[in-house]
């Protein structure tokens, strides 16, 4: 096992290039050749929250990773919203529109071997609430009736399995902290692991420590197979060696902001959200200061109307999120 213990995503996935660089090893695959560590690989985010990667060599798009994290604790499994950011996300990884294995449909519509559907996030907090140092908070995001039997049948299974848990105390003076810990059986490092997986997962941590009224504290990403995809990992691999990518956290050019102030509101703002972006009934200001604004940003990008993009950009209250969204913007102008 080999540990990555990092500050947030804009040092995890250069580390994650260097570490694959040393040791890794080629291997044919489904999907492509990769080059893949020889053993799993454990990434440590101090900073979960600092989940806005500003490469612009890698060219995150901002869009997806935001939306899809908003489209997971939705609950959502269709791909008709992806395709708002990725326009054929459907095409290439559903079957028949509907993503079979959508990590927020499972979360919240587990079906029980009586034949109804329980929603695990609500089950999780119930248990955290009432059981300080519990240790059973587990979110299953693997079915083997599903994934294991017939997963050769569908074009989509979960990469990400289990997902763990659990209030760390706070020292002196500090405060008590939800940590989380995420088991993924095949973790592809650019796309995946630190691409959309950093940003889902780290969404789903504060929505659940907000709910808990607790702080976030570390996230472990656990990857039995990391790997990456050759072409990809070729050209950021050379970018590397020219140069560092940024941090602008660090510097403190940009800042989180806060995803959850109204715990008891917010997946009645959540579902609003997805049925009417511009509707002025939220009650959380994440939802009309930042999603709202970024939401009518992309629609404008895809009208190529330049100047309405860039202006709800400047609308948006997260710093962090609105300099990728303008970068990417200015990419793309350019």
């Amino acid at each position: 096992m080999h540990v990555i213990r990092v500050r947030g995503i804009n040092e995890a996935l250069p580390a994650g290039l260097r570490h694959l660089t040393e040791v890794g090893q080629p291997r044919p695959s489904r999907a492509g050749d990769v080059v893949v560590s020889p053993y799993p690989v454990t990434t440590v985010y101090e900073r979960p929250v600092e989940r806005v990667l500003f490469w612009p060599v890698r060219d995150a798009n901002p869009f997806f990773h935001l939306f899809s994290a908003l489209w997971c604790i939705a609950g959502r499994n269709d791909a008709a919203f992806l395709n708002l950011f990725v326009h054929d996300y459907g095409e290439r990884f559903t079957d028949n529109g509907i993503v079979a294995g959508a990590y927020g449909h499972r979360w919240r519509h587990w079906p029980t071997v009586f034949g109804e559907e329980k929603d695990q996030l609500v089950r999780v907090i119930e248990y955290l609430r009432r059981n300080r140092d519990g240790r059973r908070a587990v979110l299953a995001m693997w079915d083997p009736d599903r994934d294991l039997y017939t997963g050769e049948t569908t074009l989509d299974v979960p990469c990400n399995s289990h997902i763990y848990l659990w209030q760390s105390l706070g020292g002196r003076d500090e405060p008590n902290r939800l940590s989380m810990t995420v088991c993924c059986r095949s973790n592809d490092i650019i796309w995946g692991a630190y691409g959309e997986n950093s940003v889902v997962f780290s969404v789903l941590q504060e929505y659940v420590a907000a709910h808990l009224g607790l702080a976030v504290g570390p996230l472990y990403q656990i990857s039995n197979n990391f790997h990456a995809y050759v072409a990809l990992y070729d050209k950021l691999r050379s970018a590397l060696r020219e140069s560092q990518p940024p941090d602008h956290y660090k510097n403190n050019q940009v800042a989180p902001y806060p995803l959850v102030l109204e715990p008891e509101t917010w997946d009645m703002d959540l579902a609003l959200f997805m049925e009417d972006p511009g509707s002025n009934g939220f009650r959380n200001r994440f939802f009309s200061r930042v999603a709202k604004p970024l939401f009518f940003s992309h629609e404008a990008w895809r009208r190529k109307d330049w100047d309405a993009a860039f202006a709800c950009v400047d609308q948006c209250a997260a710093s962090d999120w609105a300099l990728a969204v303008r970068q990417w913007l200015e990419r793309r102008r350019k």
